[in-house]
């Protein structure tokens, strides 16, 4: 005769199983107050909006400061520049306003820009470009501040002058860069480092950049048709 089963073998009747869900016992959240940490490490602490405002201001005057002095560093180190580039216009045997002359004479032509070069590694020189023929073949020139030597740099054919300028209006200039040149530097009081004609109008007008001893630079505007100086910032 078989045996009645145990009450433990019986299946529940008229009760439900308990279904667990997956939320019924939530695991700690990492940062939480709740979090339980094992012995002997400890939570860190979330930061505060003040916490948080007082490192932003602190790294914000940080960063401001360190733009600062880089703006100090590049003016100090502009104004040398400009200083070394005076002391050595000054004991130039041949001037800017000479080198544009030889250049003209030599190319039979009208000088449209200049500059004073110092690059790296080999002696500092002119470079000069003046437009010859019928004013749309454009050549470079370099030329010695000590000896005056002029020495052509490339020739370049151009379909038209920048801007709306004609040929022939900076031919017929009253006044030429070389003279410009010389009002700019009796006006502002220093050597002129770069000019060149205004490319942005339709009349010549010329733009040039003034060093001084002290280190300051400033840029002078010259009406070409009456050698005024018309601008300066």
């Amino acid at each position: 005769m078989r045996a009645e089963p145990l009450a433990s073998e019986l299946p529940f009747r008229g009760q439900a199983r308990t279904q667990i869900s997956p939320t019924a016992n939530p695991q700690p959240q990492i940062g939480s107050r709740n979090t339980l940490a094992p012995a002997g490490v400890a939570v860190p602490k979330r930061a505060n909006s003040k916490e948080s405002q007082t490192v932003s201001a602190t790294a914000y005057r940080i960063a401001a400061t360190v733009v600062f002095w880089a703006m100090l560093t590049a003016v100090a180190a502009g104004s040398a520049s400009a200083v070394h580039e005076v002391q050595s216009l000054t004991q130039a045997k041949v001037s800017l306003t000479e080198g544009i002359h030889l250049a003209e004479q030599h190319a039979n032509g009208h000088a449209i820009s200049a500059s004073y070069e110092v690059p790296n590694g080999r002696p500092s020189y002119y470079l000069i470009e003046v437009l010859r023929g019928d004013g749309l073949k454009l050549t470079r020139y370099e030329l010695s501040p000590n000896t005056g030597r002029v020495q052509p740099a490339g020739d370049q054919h151009l379909n038209q002058l920048p801007g709306r300028l004609k040929p022939a209006a900076v031919g017929n200039a009253p006044t030429s860069l070389a003279g410009a040149v010389q009002r700019a530097e009796e006006r502002a009081g220093g050597k002129a480092t770069g000019a060149t004609i205004d490319p942005g109008g339709d009349r010549v007008n010329y733009i040039i950049d003034i060093a001084r001893l002290d280190g300051s630079t400033q840029r002078v505007e010259v009406n070409g048709a009456d050698g005024r100086v018309a601008g300066t910032d």
